[in-house]
């Protein structure tokens, strides 16, 4: 017999029968066992019995050969051997009922698993595409299936992986890849929350975007945004959403630079137009006395600031206005919405 083996590999048990006469017993039945459990029976030939098995169970295997004895030879029990069995190599492949589909259609994916050296297994087999997870079904005589028709349009690799159980490993399929066509006339709309959004600079405001099918549309949509303002950014959460069997939405986040989002007026003009100012308001000084010079320096002060009399004013900034586009694209199908930024 090996020194080991895997679970429904072939093993060959002999065991020697002998007696203190020259004659053997030939033709009687050697009983195999695993402690308590019967593993088969094999008849002796010469004084030898052999048993050719694949059903011994995973473990370190104590197995053991009873001769029952007959009116000539009395009855004997061989020593214990082990023999380790350890769990078996299985194969999965993965086969679709339709490829390519068409968004909206049922395609069943069905999985074989097979051991190395055969024999059932059984457990659990889960279907993903990538590294998302589609559906799971149980090995019924080494087979397993699933059938989908949410899948939309677009390709996706299709895998298949068997859980493993006491007997067998676990094991994963080669991705099938399957092709889904777009259905005649599928389509979705785009809308929004809100039109318009007003933010302050360095400010931050959100918008919800929803995709509605139409006529069984059950892709992924990705969204991209563009028109914004210096200095802003927007995200998507989820960047990307399916909407099968019904709307789907995503919030829209948009962030304003904090110095470049709004404009302002120009103020280096201020301290000419003040010069000015206090030219024409020193004209009727020019022949007073020396002792009014000082007042006339502090007049000169303020009137670089207010002018004859008037008074000083921050500058205002001016509003900036943007019209920021949101597209929402799956395969060749684009959809926009726009939304009226206004940073102030």
């Amino acid at each position: 017999m090996p020194s080991s083996a895997v679970y429904g590999q072939p093993v060959t048990l002999t065991a020697n029968v002998t007696s203190d006469n020259i004659a053997v017993p030939d033709g009687e039945t050697v009983q195999f066992t695993t402690g308590t459990t019967p593993v088969g029976s094999a008849s002796i030939v010469k004084g030898i019995a052999t048993l050719t098995t694949t059903q011994l169970p995973v473990a370190k295997d104590m197995v053991t050969a009873v001769y029952a004895g007959d009116v000539n030879y009395a009855g004997s029990t061989s020593n214990s051997v082990t023999v380790p069995i350890g769990i078996a190599t299985t194969y999965a492949r993965l086969t679709s009922s339709l490829n390519p589909s068409t968004a909206g259609q049922s395609v069943t994916f069905t999985t074989l698993v097979t051991g190395v050296y055969g024999d059932t297994a059984t457990g659990t087999v889960t279907f993903s595409n990538g590294t998302t997870v589609l559906g799971s079904a149980s090995l019924t005589g080494n087979s397993a299936s699933f059938t989908s028709s949410s899948l939309g349009a677009g390709t996706y690799d299709i895998t298949a992986t068997y859980s493993g159980d006491s007997n067998f490993q676990s094991s994963t399929s080669d991705a099938v890849k399957q092709i889904v066509n777009a259905a005649l006339g599928s389509n979705f709309s785009l809308t929004s929350t809100a039109g318009t959004l007003k933010l302050q600079p360095g400010g931050q405001g959100t918008v919800t975007v929803t995709v509605t099918p139409t006529n069984g549309f059950s892709s992924a949509v990705t969204f991209a945004c563009s028109g914004l303002p210096a200095g802003a950014s927007c995200a998507f959460n989820p960047a990307t959403v399916t909407p099968a069997g019904g709307a789907a939405a995503t919030t829209l986040t948009i962030t304003t630079g904090s110095a470049s989002a709004a404009a302002h007026p120009n103020s280096g003009g201020f301290l000419p137009e003040a010069t000015v100012a206090l030219a024409l308001c020193l004209i009727g000084w020019k022949r007073r006395r020396n002792f009014l010079s000082l007042s006339v320096l502090f007049v000169a002060g303020v009137l670089l600031f207010s002018g004859c009399g008037g008074s000083a004013s921050n500058p205002t900034p001016t509003p900036v206005t943007s019209t920021v586009t949101v597209t929402a694209t799956s395969g060749s199908i684009q959809q926009t919405i726009t939304v009226l930024l206004t940073v102030n």
